[in-house]
């Protein structure tokens, strides 16, 4: 009798399987037939074909990088395991890999400056390591991975599917504006040295826009790689940013509501924009696997203290690669200390007051670095030291004692729950649909709050989230209520609901602040502004709906019905409910994306190249470097004029262009400061507000500063003489023509 009913269990469970697996294919066959639809290519083959000529120089340089940075990072785990033995395997392995970001950081402001931020460094400290790690191994306990972590792995098995493909056949990244902070990488490997003030080669953006922990990892990446060009270094690194990406989402869902949360967010974000943007290797995307990782380990309930300290360094590294959003983190970070303090927890309090002060001092160099206000460099990483010191310190006076007060956390939890829930219902309600091109425009974007009611422009980044991520916005309203409910009855989707709503109801003070100040401060002012805003509603929000809409499937879940719960969640991501069919515009859109979307874009350039898509360009003949045969050549003339110890450190080029797409990207490849003048320079374009960039009005000024080297692609202005006065061409093909100062030693432009 009881063998007949083990036997009819084990056939209702391979039925169910079965039929699992049966709709799952016919959903993944439906999707991939729907997805004809839109003006991408869905095809391995031809990405295939399109990536074979890269892989001679993409195969390389990926395993150089992944050694460098898994070696490394296994030796942070092996420490990490030492100081606490009952971390297990994922939050070390996680610690470790972002741990070596947190070091280069600190490794890049300490000795980056006077010019020992060197190859041997990267390999001296793991080597080390290593050593100490053989003579006094960690204890390791290998268990399997839970339901979360599969939930995980597949989640980057769906990615690495289309994003292996993108990543061997870009070895520059797959986005035009993202070339800037490659670019600063390049020029702590070309010049061994970092410069705090002075390291924005790029020179189209304000100081405010520049990422200096992204850059000195980027940095590490390839020195430690023995990549010469730090932009192949950071696309090589492409699939493993993405999968901590994912595992950073688990991390914090499974802090705020378990292991099934956290595998299910891992899963869900491929509804947000953060996969798309990730590709780019930006940092507004990337800053999420420390703030996600951050987070988890410093409000994780087990009272770890190596947990809460690396937490702390994670949180305050966020910053320096984006200031807004690790902001943000810091904030967050700060109301769950709150919460201990109510509940009575004054111990934990204290610790962790003093790890987020800790925090904000280690993150504290990119403050003056953003706001360009220069001071003596050694302060930088005397701050980010006492901040570490205060993490520790902080740290010891963690106790392991618990909540004394859950009534407070629920009542919490009830206010900010609710409230949320309200701000989304009005904004659907009462806001209409916002255009993109308006909100996407800081100065159209400013002028909508001066005209608009205080209630509408407070709303506006929640109808601007329903608007661009429907599905995932509605599942979260249901998981909301799920927490609603939850408040009531004590379950643990109740007891931490706070902190998640908190996070999404953060857009209400920072738009008050926006309304408040809008059209009283100056322009630059106005976009730095508009930036904390737009990361707020396009990135922070839509990373922390992926956790909350999480948690009604693993409602459905927890309640036996394991094989709905994944099937229901599959089908979420993978169907394209809603397709864009004019233009090739969902690559950078802020909208819904699914799977198989996501697929046929990635496979799309991985065939064809991202640049190849600025038709009729020839700067970009070559779709995946963006480079013509004469850049390669201009590249080798100025690699021999730093040779010969004519270009330095502090050498500028001024170069002028047609436009931006039209644009030889000199320091991306060589680290030279670039003074870029562009004939199509509009001086009302907010976004180059602040950089070093400017038009034909402004070239007469540049010219009488007797620049060492003048770079011209494009013929002069109408009655101007090539060669100018004073300068030599050594350089030329066709209108790409470089000219050198007689004696461009004599009086170099200061950094």
């Amino acid at each position: 009798m009881a063998a007949n009913s083990r036997d009819g269990r084990a056939n209702a469970r391979l039925l169910s399987s079965a039929a699992a697996a049966l709709g799952g294919a016919i959903v993944i066959a439906l999707a991939i037939r729907r997805v004809d639809r839109i003006p991408y290519t869905l095809s391995w083959t031809a990405a295939l074909r399109g990536i074979w000529p890269m892989l001679p120089v993409t195969v390389p340089a990926a395993i150089r990088v992944w050694g460098f940075w898994g070696w490394s990072a296994a030796v942070v785990a092996g420490l990490l395991l030492k100081a606490d033995p009952e971390l297990g395997l994922c939050d070390p392995a996680l610690g470790g890999a972002t741990g070596v970001w947190v070091g280069a950081f600190l490794l890049g402001n300490l000795v980056g400056p006077v010019g020992l931020f060197r190859a041997p460094l990267a390999w001296a400290l793991p080597a080390v390591g290593t050593l100490w790690l053989l003579r006094y191994p960690p204890a390791i306990r290998i268990s399997p991975p839970t339901a979360g972590q599969w939930f995980a792995l597949l989640a980057i098995a769906l990615l690495a599917a289309s994003i292996l493909p993108l990543q061997l056949g870009s070895p520059m990244v797959p986005y035009l504006d993202a070339l800037s902070w490659p670019a600063s990488a390049q020029r702590i490997v070309s010049f061994h040295v970092y410069q705090p003030f002075n390291n924005d080669p790029y020179g189209f953006w304000a100081p405010f826009s520049q990422e200096p922990a992204l850059e000195m990892f980027y940095a590490m990446l390839a020195l430690g790689s023995r990549t010469r060009l730090a932009v192949l270094a950071e696309t090589a690194a492409m699939l493993p940013m993405c999968a901590l990406l994912v595992f950073s989402v688990y991390r914090l869902g499974r802090t705020f509501f378990g292991d099934v949360v956290g595998g299910f967010a891992a899963i869900l974000l491929f509804l947000t924009p953060l996969f798309g943007y990730a590709q780019g290797m930006r940092g507004t995307a990337l800053v999420f696997v420390l703030v996600g990782v951050g987070l988890g380990f410093f409000l994780d309930s087990r009272h770890s203290r190596v947990r809460m300290a690396l937490g702390a360094l994670l949180i305050g590294t966020s910053v320096a690669v984006q200031a807004p959003i690790g902001a943000f983190a810091i904030v967050l970070a700060g109301a769950g200390i709150i919460l201990w303090l109510a509940t009575g927890d004054v111990s934990s309090f204290v610790a962790g007051g003093l790890c987020l002060v800790g925090a904000v001092l280690f993150g504290a160099p990119e403050i003056p670095v953003g706001l360009n206000r220069s001071i003596p460099w050694v302060i930088l990483p005397l701050c980010q030291l006492a901040g570490v010191a205060l993490i520790l310190i902080g740290a010891m006076r963690r106790d392991a004692k618990a909540f004394q007060n859950v009534r407070v956390i629920r009542v919490a939890g009830l206010i900010l729950t609710s409230a949320l829930i309200l701000a989304l219902i009005l904004a659907v309600v009462m806001l209409k649909p916002i255009d993109p091109d308006v909100w996407n425009d800081p100065l159209r974007s400013s002028t909508l709050l001066l005209s608009d009611t205080s209630l509408h422009s407070i709303l506006a980044p929640y109808r601007s989230l329903f608007d661009n991520l429907p599905l995932l916005t509605v599942v979260a309203l249901e998981g909301l209520i799920i927490m609603l409910r939850g408040i009531w009855i004590g379950t643990e989707a109740g007891l931490n609901a706070a902190l998640p709503a908190f996070a999404l109801l953060l857009c209400v003070p920072i738009r008050i602040i926006q309304v408040l100040l809008a059209g009283h401060v100056n322009p630059v002012q106005e976009v730095m502004l508009w930036n904390f805003s737009h990361k707020l509603a396009v990135y922070w929000c839509p990373y922390f709906l992926a956790v909350i809409a999480a948690v009604p499937f693993a409602a459905i879940y927890n309640f036996r019905y394991q094989r709905l719960a994944v099937f229901g969640v599959l089908l979420l991501v993978f169907y394209p409910w809603s397709i864009p069919t004019t233009g090739k515009s969902i690559w950078t859109d802020d909208r819904e994306h699914s799977i198989v979307e996501r697929w046929a874009v990635n496979l799309d350039t991985a065939a064809n190249g991202y640049y190849s898509s600025f038709a009729g360009s020839p700067w970009y003949a070559d779709g995946r470097w963006a480079s013509s045969p004469a850049d390669w050549a201009l590249f080798e003339v100025l690699e021999r004029e730093k040779s010969a110890g004519r270009i330095t450190a502090n050498t500028h080029i001024l170069h002028v262009a047609d436009g931006p797409k039209d644009f030889v990207r000199l320091a991306v490849f060589t680290g030279i400061y670039d003074d870029p003048i562009e004939y199509s320079y509009d001086p009302n374009d907010p976004f180059y507000w602040g950089g070093r960039i400017g038009g034909v009005k402004e070239m007469e000024s540049r010219l009488a500063d007797k620049p060492p080297y003048i770079l011209f692609q494009t013929p002069a202005p109408a009655g101007m003489n090539l060669s100018p006065e004073g300068y030599d061409e050594i350089f030329r093909n066709g209108d790409l023509r470089l000219f050198r100062r007689h004696s461009p030693g004599d009086n170099p432009r200061p950094g």
